[in-house]
């Protein structure tokens, strides 16, 4: 995969820099949430300290989130967040450090299945499969003796910890934030970060949306204009990959590894097939069994497309977007909010090869929003 020196601080002239902030100084986080407020989507998904793994993360599913705010009943506040890539973290952790319930798992399970079964009549199964126990499963066996607290795994993954600022913040604080990573702010509506009055979430999704909605005002009505190539977001980087024969596990390592959020799935000569990433381990993780975290990568992607299906009236909802370097700042904000992802893949643009490329580079909302910061 390619390689590149260290892009410079800031594509921008101090100009645009110096404007930008100003905007952000003067809007208040209230702004953004205000379309939650109306649409009814305000309302903070959290779950209690004392709550079970397994429980918490059925709250995760069922709500469709990544991540909710852990709270204290006995300090009465906010003690972290559990996130799904914590989740995923503890699951794997605890099946590689226990090696009886391994042996065990691995007797239960025998031959997977043929790489060469459909997603299709795999969706189809019924619960009690060749592909070994459900997660919960597992946990359960491992455990035995009593459920393990949500609390014990918040921010295992040491990827997303819990953040919160007061109602009265300007977006210049969360924009700051969002620069180094964290995916989501929790806004309280009192000054103490840790009060048990949320008003919202506001997420590197709303900022994206926010940004792209007021895309005609000044200063944004210029830079939107740049292409990628111009915010040095398209330059070469090592990208973060597995091959799509390796396992699924091994894809769940290489983010805990690299702290990254997403994994690219390429074929024998790098080319891109698909990503992996924690949100797509959120929408089959109720039908996930065992067998799965040992089988291909490629195997994995078509069973969460296949379920995606199932449940979206046969509709691809988390597509891999490939872009050149060409592409402008407004054209991918508007692909980040359309189809619901959270980077798209800068790629070599071959015209022969249309369907496949090789990437070169991944653009995340955190890239994004942390050029704009």
């Amino acid at each position: 995969m390619a390689t590149s020196s260290p892009a410079p601080a800031s594509p921008l002239t101090a100009d645009q820099q110096a404007a930008l902030r100003a905007a952000w100084q003067r809007t208040p986080v209230t702004a953004i949430l205000k379309s939650h407020w109306k649409a009814g989507t305000a309302t903070v998904v959290t779950v209690t300290s004392s709550m079970a793994v397994e429980d918490a993360f059925d709250q995760l599913v069922k709500h469709n989130i990544n991540a909710a705010p852990i709270f204290d009943e006995e300090r009465q506040e906010y003690i972290g967040m559990v996130t799904m890539h914590d989740l995923v973290e503890y699951v794997v952790t605890l099946v590689k450090a226990n090696k009886s319930v391994w042996q065990e798992l691995d007797a239960e399970l025998g031959p997977l299945s043929p790489a060469s079964e459909s997603p299709a009549t795999v969706a189809k199964k019924p619960a009690h499969t060749p592909e070994g126990p459900a997660i919960s499963e597992i946990v359960s066996r491992i455990r035995q003796v009593r459920p393990v607290p949500v609390s014990y795994i918040s921010d295992l993954a040491q990827r997303d910890p819990y953040t919160a600022l007061p109602s009265t913040a300007t977006l210049d604080e969360a924009m700051t934030i969002f620069a180094t990573g964290i995916h989501r702010i929790v806004i309280s509506a009192a000054d103490d970060p840790k009060s048990k009055t949320h008003v919202g979430i506001l997420t590197q999704s709303d900022m994206i949306r926010w940004i792209s909605e007021h895309e005609k005002e000044a200063p944004l009505d210029a830079i939107v204009k740049l292409k990628l190539a111009d915010l040095h977001l398209s330059n070469p980087k090592p990208i973060i990959h597995v091959t799509a024969f390796q396992p699924v596990v091994d894809a769940l390592q290489a983010m805990h590894t690299h702290r990254v959020s997403s994994v690219a799935i390429v074929d024998g000569t790098d080319r891109l097939l698909g990503n992996i990433s924690a949100s797509d381990v959120k929408h089959i993780m109720r039908h996930l069994r065992y067998g799965i975290l040992f089988e291909p990568c490629s195997q994995f992607i078509n069973k969460v497309k296949t379920r995606q299906m199932l449940e979206n009236a046969g509709k691809d909802i988390v597509p891999v977007i490939q872009v050149s370097a060409h592409a402008l700042l407004a054209q991918v904000l508007r692909l980040l909010i359309v189809t619901h992802v959270h980077r798209v893949w800068c790629t070599q643009q071959n015209p022969q090869a249309a369907n496949f490329q090789a990437p070169i580079s991944v653009v995340s909302m955190t890239d994004i929003l942390r050029v704009l910061a």
